[in-house]
């Protein structure tokens, strides 16, 4: 029987870190990534997160935005577009943690659904999360 490679669902706080490399944490992104083109690892992204990356991207640093998100696509991360499941276990997750937005509780929602772990740099979405389980933060990823 093939071992199955651990699954990590990455927010966009983590895949900015690509681009952004002077930024705190980014060689532990970078480590991510290069573990995903290795093949050590899977990675899956909710369908919104490209949105919210080239949101950022375009802020901070436009000149990066075409040649960056062209490279994210050749990367085939697996896209996983909103299902009814995902978005009920999203909106429990808000419901316990309040304040917190959809947007963030959907990466969350979809690595709990496929037995992976989301990985976020958001220090205050891991310390309201924790408690629910399936969340790694960046910087203790190894």
């Amino acid at each position: 029987m093939a071992e199955s490679k651990p699954l990590y669902v990455p927010d966009a706080s983590v895949i900015i870190k690509w681009a952004l490399q002077l930024e705190d944490g980014s060689e532990k992104a970078i480590s991510l990534a290069e573990d995903f083109i290795g093949g050590k690892i899977g990675l899956m992204i909710p369908g919104h997160c490209y949105f919210e990356i080239l949101n950022i991207i375009n802020l901070k640093k436009p000149q990066l935005s075409r040649q960056f998100f062209s490279q994210l696509l050749n990367m085939n991360i697996l896209e996983q577009s909103l299902t009814l499941e995902i978005a009920h276990l999203a909106g429990d997750i808000m419901r316990k943690l309040p304040g917190m937005s959809f947007y963030d509780a959907a990466y969350h929602a979809l690595a709990l659904a496929n037995d992976g772990l989301f990985i976020t740099a958001d220090k205050k979405y891991y310390q309201k999360a924790g408690k629910l389980g399936g969340i790694k933060f960046l910087a203790d990823y190894e």
